[in-house]
C-alpha cells in the first residue's frame, strides 16, 4: 500500500521541521510515494526546511495567492496521486508506526479510512494529555481491549452527534472517498466544527477503523482559545446546524440517531454521563433532548461545584 502524505502549512517552518522529521522516521518509509507540502502564503521559508529532508519524496507547492483554510485542505487531496492519503498538520508529529499501523488496519478490515489514537502536546508545558476526550465507545461495559475497533456508519454518526469523535489529522483514507466527502460538504466554509461534519459525511460511505495505539502527537497552543470560541453565538449556531445535518445523514441510512445515542448515554453512570456531556459541544446539545431534567441537574451540580471550588481557592490565596 502506497501513500500520498499531505502537509498543509502556513509560515511555521520550525514546527514543519518536526512534522517532516516524524515522517522521515516512519518504519514503513518505503510506503510513502510522495509528500506534498503546501505553503499557504507567499513566504517560501518552508522551502528551505523541505530541502533538509532529501530522503523524502517532497513535492513543494507555494500558494502565492493564499486560499481559505478549508479550500487549502481540499486542494491538497486533488494534488495527490496515490489511492490512499495521510494527513499531518505542520505542527503535529507521527509516531514511528503510524503508517504501518494504518496499512495493517485498512488491509485487515477493508475499511475506507483509519484513525489513530491521539495525545495532545502542549507547546507551553511540554507535556502530553488525553486527545479527543471520552467517546461513547470508550465506556465499554466489559472493559474489553481491542487493538482495532471497526465503526459502522451508525457508530460514527452517533459518536459525531455531540462532538468530534476522532482527530482529522490522525486519518488515513481512500482518496476517492475523501474527495466525495469533501465535495458533499463543499458548502462548509467556516473552519469551526468543519471537521465534525466532514468526517460524519465520510462515514456514510463505509466502515472506518480506529487503532487503539497512539501514533499522533497533536500540538496545542496557548493561543488556542477553544473555550472562548465555543461561547461565540455564531459558532454555537454552526454547531446546531451541523448536528441537524448529521441527523439528516442518519435518516438517509434509516438510523434513529438520537434514540441510539440516548440508549448509550442511559447505560452510563452519572459520572461518565457528566464527563461525556462536559466534552460535548454546547451548540450540539442545544438542539437535542440531552438537556432534560437529569442533564439539567448534572449541569447545575457542576456549576455549584465549580463555584465552591473557586471560593475555596480565593480563601486559601490561590489564583
Amino acid at each position: 500500500m502506497k501513500f500520498s502524505v499531505l502537509v498543509p502549512t502556513f509560515q511555521r517552518p520550525d514546527m514543519l521541521r518536526d512534522a517532516l522529521n516524524s515522517i522521515a522516521h516512519q518504519s514503513a518509509l518505503d510506503s510513502i510515494a510522495e509528500v506534498i507540502v503546501s505553503e499557504n502564503s507567499a513566504d517560501d521559508s518552508s522551502s528551505s526546511v523541505c530541502n533538509e529532508f532529501p530522503s523524502l519524496p517532497i513535492r513543494y507547492v507555494l500558494q502565492n495567492d493564499p486560499v481559505p483554510v478549508l479550500k487549502h485542505f481540499s486542494t491538497l487531496v486533488d494534488y495527490a496521486v496515490c489511492d490512499h492519503i495521510a494527513w499531518i498538520a505542520d505542527d503535529d508529529m507521527w509516531g514511528r508506526q503510524h503508517l504501518s499501523n494504518a496499512a495493517r488496519a485498512l488491509e485487515t478490515t477493508n475499511a475506507i479510512a483509519s484513525f489513530a489514537s491521539t495525545v495532545c502536546v502542549s507547546d507551553s508545558y511540554r507535556r502530553t494529555n488525553g486527545g479527543q476526550g471520552p467517546i461513547l465507545n470508550s465506556f465499554s461495559p466489559n472493559c474489553e481491549y481491542r487493538d482495532l475497533q471497526v465503526w459502522t456508519t451508525k457508530d460514527f454518526l452517533v459518536e459525531s452527534l455531540c462532538k468530534v469523535p476522532q482527530n482529522t489529522w490522525s486519518m488515513v483514507a481512500q482518496r476517492e472517498i475523501l474527495q466525495k466527502a469533501l465535495q458533499a460538504t463543499s458548502n462548509v466554509t467556516a473552519p469551526w466544527d468543519a471537521d465534525r461534519i466532514q468526517l460524519a459525511c465520510l462515514s456514510t460511505f463505509g466502515d472506518v477503523v480506529v487503532n487503539s495505539e497512539v501514533s499522533l502527537f497533536y500540538r496545542t497552543h496557548t493561543s488556542m482559545v477553544t473555550h472562548d470560541l465555543a461561547k461565540n453565538r455564531l459558532n454555537r449556531s454552526v454547531e446546531k446546524n451541523n448536528t441537524l445535518k448529521i441527523v439528516e445523514y442518519a435518516k438517509q441510512h434509516d438510523i434513529d440517531i438520537v434514540t441510539e445515542c440516548m440508549k448509550l448515554l442511559d447505560r452510563l453512570s452519572v459520572f461518565d454521563r457528566q464527563s461525556y456531556l462536559h466534552y460535548s459541544l454546547r451548540g450540539a446539545l442545544d438542539v437535542l433532548p440531552f438537556r432534560g431534567e437529569r442533564s439539567q441537574r448534572l449541569m447545575i451540580r457542576r456549576k455549584i461545584r465549580n463555584q465552591v471550588r473557586n471560593m475555596i481557592q480565593k480563601i486559601v490565596g490561590y489564583t
